[in-house]
């Protein structure tokens, strides 16, 4: 009736981003209302918190899905030169691994994931890519370092070493 559009993802993200309570997804739509903007995208919505490009983490995740160091850490450096913080780039990924699991273990239907058909399909399908038990091991590494990363003096040398670590979980060890 105020004659916004939106598109269907970034109603997904933002009942994700209001965690249960009404009153914060409806004043993160204030707030995406107040651009002037008269549709309303997961882009814009990320610009405005400072989020990790959905697209970018993507590419982030197929490479570690493809084991390749090297494509993570330009990857990486990717997100960070657009003013995403090394925590930041932890916490999306442990959101975006907790639903390659949660799709990998219960199917592509299941109701347990806020995603739109179009990002469920592209999910499910990366989901494939990963062996269940390194998708957990990948979590809690991600919640590990991320913790660390806080008060570390060298935060960027711990993210690298994670990110290395998960392109190359399935040849350090194995995870099962």
């Amino acid at each position: 009736s105020e004659k916004f559009k939106a598109d269907d993802e970034l109603i997904f993200t933002i009942a994700r981003l209001g965690n249960g309570s009404m009153r914060d997804a409806l004043s993160l739509l204030d707030r995406l209302m107040a651009s002037g903007e008269t549709t309303l995208t997961l882009t814009l919505l990320e610009e405005l918190l400072g989020l990790p490009d959905r697209s970018l983490l993507s590419d982030l995740i197929d490479a570690i899905a493809s084991g390749d160091p090297a494509t993570v850490l330009r990857a990486t450096g990717g997100l960070l030169s657009k003013g995403i913080s090394g925590e930041q780039v932890l916490g999306s990924l442990l959101e975006r691994f907790r639903d390659l699991m949660v799709l990998s273990a219960c199917g592509k239907d299941t109701d347990l994931v806020d995603l739109s058909d179009e990002a469920r399909e592209a999910e499910f399908e990366r989901a494939k890519r990963f062996d269940a038990a390194g998708i957990v091991h990948m979590i809690a590494l991600c919640e590990s370092v991320q913790r660390a990363v806080k008060s570390s003096p060298a935060p960027r040398a711990l993210l690298d070493a994670c990110m290395v670590r998960l392109a190359m979980t399935e040849k350090i060890a194995d995870v099962a």
